[in-house]
């Protein structure tokens, strides 16, 4: 199976920005399994890399992000000229100048791994993630229509298409730990309102991406199939998918005091130096 790009295809997608609109910038020094101790409220509301302490990279990477997933755009608002949409090339030469200016330098034993902020590894999570999350987020909020539900109740966990994907059989013990139904044969396949859909991923959320660098996408599955699994009968209703709350607060050039009022609330000693988040206890 071919490896998609999702910097080949732009396309304007007013519910994918929305999830961009609410995240504020965390810089910290925590590692992404440290991160993840952070309740899904928290990680929500927050634009962060693992170990990005910079507030300008993130504003840089946020600004990409955006410009990726609004092509007639440029960040500021004004119209952007034809042509110029992001690929990923360009997306990695302007990380890559921004990080000079910068003055960063990678350690020397994590040169063109995934802790170096230069590396194309480094670069692709940093720009697919985000990407990944809006885009799917925007994808559960259309699909949570009434009318949609009723004709596709479910959604099918798609296979991998990553170049290296993890093996079936981790995925299979997921989806059992999860609470999900089936699998089916090969076919996992769920309620879109199941709620093992946010217990399968990571980030505690019902769509993908359900892992860090995890290339499993979700499809629509119609009510026909549903029924034939036993996971709703004829005369059911459809219920929607239980999305994460978005709180009305706008991106700000720094954490924002409601992010870090969250943060405390989960973790009254959490350290902060500088407007960076260096420690949880």
């Amino acid at each position: 199976m071919p490896t998609p790009s999702i910097l080949l295809d732009p396309v304007t997608f007013a519910e994918a920005l929305a999830d961009r609109d609410v995240r504020s910038l965390l810089p910290n020094s925590l590692t992404s399994r440290e991160l993840q101790e952070l309740a899904p409220s928290i990680r929500n509301r927050a634009n962060f890399s693992a170990r990005v302490e910079s507030s300008r990279h993130l504003t840089v990477l946020d600004n990409i992000t955006r410009m990726i997933l609004d092509p007639d755009q440029n960040p500021d608002g004004t119209p952007r000229a034809p042509g110029q949409y992001m690929n990923e090339a360009r997306a990695r030469s302007l990380l890559r100048d921004h990080l000079d200016q910068l003055g960063y330098t990678p350690d020397p034993a994590d040169i063109n791994t995934i802790k170096d902020l230069r590396s194309t590894q480094r670069i692709r999570l940093q720009l697919e993630m985000p990407v990944s999350f809006a885009r799917n987020y925007g994808h559960a909020l259309q699909t949570n229509d009434p009318a949609i539900l009723d004709a596709f109740p479910g959604q099918r966990l798609l296979p991998s298409y990553a170049a290296q994907p993890r093996p079936d059989i981790y995925w299979n013990r997921r989806w059992k730990a999860a609470g999900l139904p089936g699998p089916f044969g090969s076919d996992y396949v769920a309620l879109k309102s199941d709620p093992g859909w946010a217990r399968l991923s990571t980030f505690g959320n019902p769509y993908p991406p359900f892992s860090w660098g995890s290339r499993r996408e979700v499809e629509d599955v119609e009510r026909e199939l549903c029924e034939e699994y036993g996971l709703i009968t004829p005369d059911q209703t459809a219920e929607p998918m239980s999305l994460p709350e978005r709180p009305l607060t706008a991106a700000l050039p720094e954490a924002s005091p409601t992010l870090m009022q969250a943060i405390l609330a989960q973790f009254p000693n959490a350290t902060f130096e500088n407007g960076t988040l260096t420690q949880l206890t």
